[in-house]
């Protein structure tokens, strides 16, 4: 119940600061704070991490949401909290300074589940993804059979998922319009801001999201 009361840009943080508290705790009861570097391989592995999850951080893009956008842009800091720590706890002490390749990688794997499951919270909840947008604009639809492109996106603008969007809310509202319309489900007459949108009875599909495999890039070498 108390969860249902939090934002999950705070519930992200949470867990993070979970994770993160119990390794410091650990490393700080047993004497290990020393200081950890990362390799240039490891640097690698980060770096390759970021340009998988840099295209989903623009507008309509997988972690475009407020919440998701924010804990996507730091992920380079959490991987190197969590690495150096992973590595403190499986290294004895004065072994070896420089944190392994395998602790950068389980580090990265950990990332990316918290940022699938935030984004699975999200989505279940309706407040991203294309099922999320498509019924924010087919429930306008039950007053009316036809609206305009200015009606919409007035009234969509400060509707789930797109008052959190921190791209052009008019854009990402056609773009969702624009797959209505593909699928059969709107009909369109006129264009931009003179489009008339119909609604056209049908059977709709429900679009999954498939998580991010982190686990493919770290394998590709």
């Amino acid at each position: 119940m108390i969860l249902k009361l939090l934002d999950f840009q705070q519930l992200f943080k949470i867990e993070m600061a979970f994770i993160l508290t119990y390794l410091i705790d650990f490393t700080t009861r047993t004497g290990l704070q020393g200081l950890s570097e990362i390799d240039s391989a490891g640097w690698k592995l980060i770096n390759k991490y970021r340009n998988l999850i840099e295209p989903d951080l623009a507008d309509n893009g997988r972690y475009s949401h407020i919440s998701l956008r924010g804990a996507a842009a730091k992920v380079d800091m959490n991987i190197m909290k969590i690495s150096a720590n992973l590595h403190l706890l499986s290294h004895d002490v004065g072994s070896t300074s420089t944190i392994s390749n395998e602790c950068v990688k389980s580090a990265i794997l950990i990332v990316n589940d918290l940022l699938e499951h935030q984004l699975s919270m999200l989505t279940e909840k309706g407040l991203t993804g294309k099922n999320a947008a498509h019924n924010a604009i087919l429930r306008m639809f039950d007053n009316s059979p036809k609206l305009s492109d200015r009606q919409i996106i007035t009234s969509r603008s400060n509707v789930a998922p797109f008052k959190d969007s921190t791209g052009n809310k008019a854009n990402l509202i056609r773009m969702a319009l624009l797959d209505l319309v593909n699928s059969g489900i709107l009909s369109k007459t006129g264009e931009g801001t003179k489009s008339i949108y119909t609604f056209t009875p049908t059977t709709t599909t429900t679009t999954t999201t498939k998580p991010l495999e982190a686990s493919n890039l770290l394998n590709s070498g």
